[in-house]
């Protein structure tokens, strides 16, 4: 039996897949489905409109939240900044690492983060309170983003599954070989 809402939900997953594969997408509005989606690179914006300055040393990592109301951004000085991208208003900081924070991702519905850090841990933030829901320690290599956690391989993996608003954050140790 065909689910309902199944052609609305698969014209929804084409858009997303048009504003996803855009390499210079800029805009919040939905793309037609009458032609391809595609942003031209001279529609970039060439102006600084705002600088964030709340880092104390290099940034290394950025992510929008996917409904676009969010920006958070990790650095070398051990702190993860939330910022609401209408005003650039510092929202949250986050700041229990103990070494720089490399990577972060949101979930899907944008409640919680995750961070990792060199310290071998990752984090995982209810970003409404900035609480840290839990913590994973221990990993052994770099840390990848995956779609599901199926088979990884050395270092954390981070997923993204169903149903929407579950993150899920596994690790795996290396092999031993004899």
């Amino acid at each position: 039996m065909i689910p309902e809402h199944r052609l609305a939900n698969l014209l929804t997953q084409v858009k997303d897949s048009q504003v996803m594969t855009c390499p210079y997408h800029n805009t919040a509005a939905w793309p037609s489905l009458y032609h391809d989606h595609r942003c031209e690179h001279d529609q970039l914006p060439l102006q600084n409109l705002h600088e964030l300055t709340r880092h104390d040393d290099e940034v290394w990592y950025l992510q929008f939240s996917h409904d676009g109301t969010r920006l958070a951004s990790a650095g070398k000085d051990k702190m993860v900044h939330i910022y609401d991208t209408e005003t650039f208003r510092l929202v949250r900081t986050l700041s229990d690492h103990r070494e720089p924070v490399a990577y972060l991702s949101w979930s899907p519905d944008d409640t919680r983060l995750i961070t990792c850090s060199q310290d071998r841990t990752a984090r995982i933030w209810d970003t409404s309170v900035s609480s840290k829901a839990s913590t994973l320690d221990g990993y052994q290599t770099n840390f990848s983003r995956t779609d599901s956690a199926n088979g990884h391989s050395n270092g954390i993996r981070l997923s993204s599954r169903q149903p929407p608003g579950l993150m899920t954050a596994t690790f795996s140790l290396p092999a031993l070989t004899t």
